[in-house]
């Protein structure tokens, strides 16, 4: 980076998220720079549920009290901070960052790129479909057992999974041992467009976060994706999560631990599926009138 300085002039330094915010900091300091920070994630609770930070050699290297001063002295440093949620933001002001210094820019969809897919299916079958990363506090796991409860009782719904990640086969395996591997396909990493046609192709899309204190204040893009396709969405109790489909009216929210509350949902969605269709409606409206890239582009410039 420091590099660069010797063929090129910059005004600003715009660091994605705290593990590189300390090389951004050392660019202000040098080239006399403004420093922004862009946090996506907070990433000493990220760490701190992560799968690699639990064993023995994870927990001496990765010591999270060591994370949360960085993260402090680094937000500190910083002449603006970027945010994704309002929770976010919440918390960033409670370490003591000045609020003028902080500034929300969501996941949101760029409606002008992203292509508007219409359903086609002619079947009656019930498909409910996850795209993103597969990782243990995705919750997947959760979603697995709602579904074999509900298949003990005659109720088949299919869960489509596009993506890919370090917990796919755990649940490869769970699926096995639960008998419900012919309700679950995994289709891994796919196209951006082939992802949205295998949504647009479902009944409602889930988002089955555990929660932890990240995923109490995140903005995932497949929120605003599955609004904007006019899919219902279905969701855990995740602080933000809650917040937004509740505002929006775009579809519903169970207990994120709880295989039965979410099967009690599913299995009344499955036999009346009209309050799918307001739910779908009410999301696209809300991507076209707020939750969309052309308003948080402004604020980010």
């Amino acid at each position: 980076i420091f590099n660069l300085f010797k063929y090129e002039k910059f005004d600003a330094i715009h660091v994605h998220d705290l593990p590189l915010s300390k090389i951004g900091a050392e660019v202000k300091r040098k080239y006399n720079l403004p420093l922004i920070i862009d946090l996506h994630e907070n990433w000493p609770a990220l760490l701190k549920y992560a799968s690699h930070t639990q064993t023995i050699i994870g927990r001496l290297i990765s010591s999270n009290e060591q994370w949360i001063r960085y993260e402090k002295k680094m937000l500190h440093e910083a002449d603006l901070i970027i945010t994704i949620v309002e929770e976010a933001r919440d918390r960033i002001a409670s370490l003591g960052i000045e609020t003028q210094k902080l500034c929300i820019v969501s996941n949101t969809a760029d409606t002008e790129s992203i292509p508007d897919y219409k359903r086609k299916r002619t079947d009656n079958d019930f498909i409910l479909f996850y795209g993103g990363g597969i990782n243990r506090h995705r919750g997947l796991q959760v979603v697995f057992e709602a579904i074999k409860m509900l298949e003990d009782r005659n109720i088949k719904i299919r869960l489509q999974i596009a993506g890919s990640g370090s917990y796919k086969e755990t649940l490869e395996k769970q699926a096995v041992s639960l008998g419900i591997e012919s309700n679950v396909l995994f289709f891994g990493q796919k196209p951006f467009n082939e992802m949205l046609k295998l949504l647009a192709e479902a009944d409602a899309a889930i988002i089955p976060h555990l929660r932890t204190e990240n995923n109490d204040a995140s903005s995932p893009n497949k929120l605003y994706q599955y609004m904007y396709l006019k899919i219902p969405v279905i969701s855990s109790d995740c602080i933000s999560l809650k917040r937004i489909i509740g505002e929006t009216d775009a579809g519903f929210v169970y207990r994120n631990d709880s295989p039965a509350d979410l099967a009690s949902l599913l299995e009344k969605l499955y036999c009346d599926r009209q309050l799918l269709e307001e739910k779908g409606l009410n999301g696209r409206k809300a991507v076209l009138s707020k939750y969309n890239w052309n308003s948080d582009k402004e604020r980010l410039v």
